[in-house]
Order: structure tokens, then sequence, then C-alpha cells
């Protein structure tokens, strides 16, 4: 029997009867589970109007002779009434139910990236774009500028937890104006947005972990593939989780999207025997998630076609008989061209800088909208910030300039443009470097600090999308951090040496000293070395103790007859 009970007190039970089947191993249950917990699920939602599936994919494509891009997409959604049903949960995960609530998220993006792809040989990179490091993008309701500070500071603070990584250190949080990623495109009035970046943030196992709690199958389907020692051990991978929540009066629909994306690398020394999951993933597929609405694998051909397999239909997958798949190792030999950009530095010596992101068109015209973030430990010069465009010289340009608000807020430079087919744009920026405060300095404050990666917005006739450069690190001005040190030594050094003998002299008792007798302490002491004395020549020569009493009394008796 299986109950289930809302939130409404109100309780629902189904009794399933199992058959058996006599085999040669003893009694099994002979039921068909996936249809059974579908049929349950279904039920459960008519009864109560609560509505939720959840869907998984892996997308396997090779993009050169030798490196195979893997795209996992887990997406969960739940229709369900506000007033009601807002605890109850099927296939959706509560803790995200709650963030959305708590804070009244409207959408919610946090990426998560090592490496840096390659826009040459990988195409379109997968969407939301991911800087390396961490990135998070909310968009909420608040009472004020204010308010929408602490709400940001808490989600930051909250995902920090949910996802066991250390954004709670992002301190270049803004708010931008333009487009800064594709799934954030569409403006709404009165939703506060603010996007925080962590450039020299690193990616761990257990962010993987922890993304796969948040997924309605954790240990069945296409979630056991993600074995981090192979998925990280790769030329790039990243994660990025993507929620979102609309309400209509009382009806409200929640999604969330989990994905993982890596490039890998065949093991086989020559790159021509076809991909399995055993290298990809250093295992097969051994389990099905019962419990999903649409669970396929797709394999995507040399000239484009795709191979789509539904394990929902694989009834023979168990961990004695795991599935498998072969794929061919030759590259895609189409790419869509996309927009290309990068960043470098320059300047001269210790004090100057020069930021400058290049960003190339492909063969058609494109409106794109450029986001870059200073943080506030370079100083800008705003006078000489400019384009340089070659192929027509620069276009018309809409700028949008937020000053640094110290550490409180960064500096924000976004840009709206028109490029033409092929051509090439210079956003040059120069800096100066300044001494921070000794708190303000991170703890291996020689290694430098990051400028972020500048973010590249690309709208065409038909499609968008967004796409980052890469992250700068700027060798800062950097104190002599041991000198406190010494100071503190010499210092200390010197003040015991002065200090020293006053203590002694100013806190020293004087008391005469009265002398006395000392004939009984030398008469105690002689009589001491004599005993000593004799028990050390007893003992060399070996004198029975008995014999010594017996000779002192005979001593004492002849004194008595003399008398």
């Amino acid at each position: 029997m299986f109950n289930y009970c809302s939130s409404n007190t109100t309780c629902l039970s189904f009794y399933v009867y199992l058959t058996y089947e006599k085999t040669t191993t003893g009694l099994y249950p002979f039921v068909e589970m996936r249809e059974l917990i579908g049929s349950l699920l279904v039920l459960v939602s008519f009864a109560y109007g609560l509505i939720e599936h959840f869907d998984e994919k892996v997308t396997l494509t090779p993009v050169r002779n030798n490196e195979l891009r893997v795209d996992f997409r887990f997406n969960s959604d739940r229709r369900f009434d506000s007033r009601t049903e807002v605890n109850d949960f099927l296939t959706f995960s509560r803790i995200i139910q709650e963030l959305l609530n708590r804070y009244t998220v409207h959408k919610l993006t946090v990426t998560m990236a090592h490496g840096r792809w390659n826009l040459d040989e990988w195409g379109l990179p997968p969407q939301p774009s991911a800087p390396a490091g961490a990135q998070v993008f909310a968009e909420f309701e608040a009472d004020g500028e204010e308010d929408a500070n602490e709400r940001m500071k808490f989600l930051v603070e909250a995902l920090n937890g949910v996802l066991c990584t250390s954004i709670s250190h992002i301190k270049v949080v803004t708010a931008p104006d333009f487009v800064v990623l594709e799934n954030h495109k569409n403006q709404k009035r009165n939703i506060f947005k603010r996007y925080g970046v962590l450039s020299g943030e690193t990616t761990c196992t257990e962010n993987l972990t922890r993304l796969r709690k948040l997924l309605a199958c954790k240990e069945n389907g296409l979630s056991t593939l993600l074995h981090p020692s192979k998925l990280y051990n790769s030329v790039y991978h990243s994660s990025h989780l993507v929620i979102e929540q609309q309400c209509e009066k009382i009806q409200c629909e929640a999604k969330m999207e989990v994905g993982v994306t890596v490039v890998t690398r065949n093991p086989s020394q020559k790159g021509q025997r076809p991909w399995s999951f055993a290298d990809v993933f250093d295992r097969k597929l051994g389990s099905q998630c019962k419990i999903a609405r649409s669970s396929q694998i797709d394999i995507i051909g040399p000239s484009g076609e795709i191979t789509t397999t539904d394990i929902r239909n694989l009834t023979a997958i168990s961990g004695a008989d795991p599935f498998d798949v072969s794929i061919p190792t030759a590259a895609i030999a189409q790419k869509r061209s996309v927009v290309k950009a990068w960043s470098s530095q320059g300047g001269f010596e210790q004090q100057h800088g020069m930021l400058t992101v290049h960003i190339t068109n492909d063969y058609s015209a494109s409106k794109i909208q450029v986001t870059q973030i200073i943080p506030c430990y370079v100083h800008l010069r705003y006078s000489r910030i400019h384009w340089k465009c070659d192929k027509g010289g620069n276009p018309t340009i809409v700028k949008v300039l937020k000053n640094s608000k110290g550490s409180e807020a960064p500096t924000l430079l976004q840009y709206k443009m028109s490029l033409s087919a092929g051509q090439t744009c210079e956003l040059i920026i120069p800096f100066d470097k300044h001494l921070l405060r000794l708190e303000q300095y991170p703890p291996d404050a020689n290694h430098g600090m990051h400028i972020p990666a500048s973010s590249v917005f690309v709208e065409k006739s038909q499609f968008s999308y967004s796409i980052h450069s890469n992250a700068i690190l700027v060798l800062l001005p950097v104190p002599d951090f041991s000198m406190p040190f010494n100071v503190i030594c010499f210092v200390a050094t010197a003040f015991a040496l002065v200090f020293g003998p006053i203590q002694l002299y100013s806190t020293l008792w004087l008391a005469p000293v009265v002398k006395k007798s000392q004939w009984g302490r030398k008469v105690h002491r002689a009589i001491l070395l004599v005993i000593i004395v004799f028990c050390l020549y007893a003992h060399m020569m070996d004198i029975n103790l008995n014999e010594v009493r017996r000779g002192i009394e005979t001593y004492f008796e002849k004194l008595n007859e003399l008398k």
C-alpha cells in the first residue's frame, strides 16, 4: 500500500498487488515498476492539481578526431496552487522551491567552469555561457535598491551552502542594464537584476555531488554517468543551475535545469577507436530512472544526423547487463560560425596597465552587447577608454557607465553596437595600479587578482547567444608583508633590553642578612659524611652489618668493665 498526504491533511492510499513468477533462483515480484510509479504520480497529480515532470538527456557530439563533447541536461518542472500545494513535492527539489519563495526569485542562473571554451574548434558554447570560475545572475523582487543588495547577499550565502562552493566571496556584484546572458534577455518591469562574478573560483567533486542531490533520480538513470574522476580529468568542464518561477494569481509554475558540459579526449593513442561509455565515464549505464517522463541519449554523427535512443524502452538494462554505445571518432564537418571574443593585457611599468577586449564578427551582421566589470582595486582612466574598429570605422555605440562604489560595487561598462560581417573591434581600457589596504589583499597576494571576463551577447536575425572572453590576472603592487613582523621583533627586543633592568631594580626587595652560627650544621654534615664513608667501606670489604653491631656491643661492654 502506498500513501500520499498533502498539506491539507488529505491522504490517498493505493493498493498494489504484485504477482510472483517461479524461477530457478526463487520468487521475485513480476511487475513493471516504471508504469506503476508513473501511474501513481499521475493519480496524485489529478487528485490534487499538482503536476511535476522530470526529463533527462545526454548529447554526445564529436568535435574533433580525438575530442568528444558531452552535454547533460536534467529538467524538472512543477505546476501548483500557491495557496495549498506550495509544500507538496513529487520530483521537484524542495530546497530549490524554498529559495524561490524566500527570496522572491523570478530567475536565477549559477555557472561554474574550468578551462577555456575553444570557439574555433568546438563551435557555439553551451548556453548559458560560463566563464572560467563562477558567476551568478539573479532576477528577483525587492522593495528598493538597498533591499535588493541585501537579498542578493543572503541569496549568494544560501547558494554557497546548497552547492558547496565559495561563491560567498563574490564581491564583484553589479546591476546591469543591458543583456548579459542569453537566458536573461527578456526585460521585466519592477524586477531587480544582480550579476556577480568570481573568476578565481575552482570546481571540485563536491560541487557535482551537490548538483546530483537536486535531481529526482540521484542513483539511477543518466545521473550515474556523472563520475567526477573522469569528468574533471578533461579539457573543459562546466556546470550550471537555472531555476525560474512565474505565477499568475494563485497558479505558479517552477522550472529547474541542471546541466553539465564536458569536452574530453579519446584515451586511445591514435584516436581511431570509437568512443564508448566506459571510455568517457569509466562505467556503463546500468539502471533506468523509472520516474522520468523522458530519458534519452542523442548521438550526433559527422554529417549532423542525430541518433536518439530512448532508455525507457530498453528493458534489459541492469547492473549485470549494462547498456553501452559506440560513437564514431570523425569530427562534424560543418560548424556554425560564431562571434569570437578574447581579452589581453598590456601597459608599462608596474603602475600603468591596459585591458583590451578583442571582438571579431563572423560572416553576417551582428548586434552585440558587451559587458565588462572592473573591480575596485584598479583605477580606470575614463578619458582614455575608447573603441577601435576596422572595416568602416567605429559603429554607433550606446554606452552605460556605472562608477565604482569602493568595495560595495565595481565599475560597470556596457556597450551596445552593430558589427558588419568580418569586422573586428577592440575595447581599450587603460587603468592604474595602486596599493590597497592591508585587509583588501587576498591570502596569496603575490599570485595577483583577476579582472573578470567580458560578456558578449550576440543577437542574430534568427537566434541569439552569449559568449565570454578570458579573465585577466593583474599583478598589483604588493607591500613587504614581512615588514610588520620584522618591526614587531625589533621593537619587542629593544623594549625588553631597556625595560628589563628597570623592572628588575624597581621590583627587587632589599633586606639585611643576619649571620647565624654554622657549627651545628657543620657537625651534622660531618656525621653524615662519616656514615656514608663507613657504608661505602663496609660494602667494598663485604663486612656483615651483624658483625659490626656485635663489635659495637663488645666495645661498649669493655668500656663498662673498665669502670
